[in-house]
């Protein structure tokens, strides 16, 4: 048989085989074919590895870039101003209160006072759902169709909220 030394351990192989080292595991080939297809195999997952990578990469620069841009106007006078955030919180990744605090002090450089904080009613989003027990029968070719359930339909219509910030200029 013949032996390959691969680091401090020995593999023992019989004639015409092969044998392919990774970084996270060792194969035994008994032919060059085969050999070849698991390197094309090993290639390709390799490949992936690196789409995947890179889509993790893309997701994550787009999240922290639109983490950026959660806070806005509703109002921006000479005098004073109204900063909308989609809620009053500074955990990583959305920091939005220190985005409104930013937009404040855009506004007014010298200084600004925070009037009022309140949760505004911006619109209603609505969830839709059905059930049923029983089954149900075709006849005549699919002609005639019974149910031998009850269906059972919910929805539940909730609040969208964001949070603002009344403010205005410092004196």
């Amino acid at each position: 048989p013949t032996t390959i030394e691969a680091g401090f351990e020995r593999e023992s192989l019989s004639p015409g085989a092969f044998l392919v080292l990774t970084s996270s595991s060792r194969h035994h080939y008994k032919s060059a074919s085969l050999m070849s297809t698991a390197r094309i195999v090993f290639s390709a997952r390799t490949e992936m590895n690196r789409v995947r990578v890179a889509m993790l990469v893309v997701a994550t620069v787009a999240v922290s870039v639109s983490g950026c841009q959660s806070a806005r106007y509703v109002l921006r006078e000479s005098d004073r101003g109204i900063v909308a955030i989609p809620a009053n919180t500074n955990m990583w990744p959305w920091k939005h209160r220190d985005d409104a605090e930013k937009l404040m002090q855009q506004h007014f450089p010298n200084g600004y006072q925070i009037d009022r904080e309140f949760e505004e009613v911006v619109g209603k989003t609505t969830t839709s759902g059905e059930d049923s027990d029983g089954q149900t029968v075709k006849l005549a070719e699919g002609l005639v169709t019974l149910d031998t359930g009850q269906r059972r339909s919910t929805s539940t219509t909730t609040d969208v909220t964001e949070y603002r910030i009344e403010y205005r200029q410092a004196e």
